[in-house]
């Protein structure tokens, strides 16, 4: 069974609004889903929502910035991915 952590709670544990979340979830950055009338998110995404809040506090990013960010993160990580794929070639030739 999937976990799931009610958004309420998130927002009342990082002191953070319910609308704000929302706003990801409208540009596509984190998935909302609606069980037995509340809104969650899945437990696995935990970690990237808390670090999208630390750059939204530290860096005063909106929610447009964040999706720009998000944006470039996992273009560098395909890219980490595709230098690691390279070398491992690379290293067959050597």
């Amino acid at each position: 069974m999937k976990k799931y952590i009610r958004i309420q709670e998130f927002c009342e544990g990082h002191n953070l609004s319910e609308t704000f979340v929302f706003e990801l979830h409208d540009l596509g950055v984190i998935k909302v889903r609606h069980i037995d009338n509340l809104a969650v998110f899945p437990a696995r995404d935990l970690s990237r929502l808390e670090r999208l809040v630390r750059l939204h506090r530290d860096l005063e990013l909106n929610a447009q910035g964040l999706q720009a960010v998000e944006h470039v993160l996992k273009q560098l990580e395909s890219a980490r991915q595709e230098i690691q794929e390279l070398r491992s070639i690379l290293g067959r030739w050597e």
